[in-house]
């Protein structure tokens, strides 16, 4: 019986372990929790003090400190499950050449297609201002809310210090 025993549990363990290395992982599933879960999703209102535009990110996201960012940079990620990053800067107008002074490019990271980057640009008072947002390809659909808001984003601030930049209408959704 002694014998026996630890037998039985060796072959369990085993049988246990191979059903995990074995079982291949579903990433389509990890989407779909995602996607489900950003459904319910609150959003924080970040205000840039001197620029005075904001933007609305995820309230699961946190800001993300670069000493070497300069006034009017800011980013915010989540890096749990997956690696999401919002960021927004404000360059002269010189820095780009844009067809319109408000335009939206989607586009892939690398040559790799596994991340997509979404930026718009709004241009005022001869100053660029920036909103991209960073996600994997796979996660398209997940985050369609967010990269909804980017596309629709007008740079509203409190429109104190800089009255070009005026309020958007409310978001609503379908």
């Amino acid at each position: 019986m002694r014998r026996i025993l630890p037998c039985i549990l060796t072959l369990l363990l085993l049988g246990v372990i191979a059903s995990q290395t074995l079982s291949p992982t579903d990433d389509t599933c990890l989407t779909k929790k995602f996607r489900q879960s950003m459904i319910h999703v609150d959003y924080k209102t970040y205000i840039d003090p001197d620029f005075d535009y904001s933007f609305d990110y995820p309230s699961f996201f946190s800001r993300e400190i670069f000493p070497e960012y300069g006034v009017g940079h800011v980013r915010f990620g989540y890096h749990t499950l997956t690696d999401l990053v919002m960021e927004c800067k404000v360059v002269p107008e010189s820095v780009y050449r844009k067809p319109r002074p408000d335009c939206v490019e989607l586009e892939y990271l690398d040559d790799s297609r596994k991340y997509q980057v979404i930026t718009h640009y709004l241009l005022r008072d001869r100053k660029w201002f920036v909103l991209s947002f960073c996600y994997p390809t796979e996660f398209a659909t997940a985050v369609e809310r967010i990269v909804y808001r980017v596309k629709t984003w007008q740079g509203q601030g409190s429109g104190e210090r800089h009255p070009t930049l005026r309020r958007a209408p409310a978001y609503h959704k379908r």
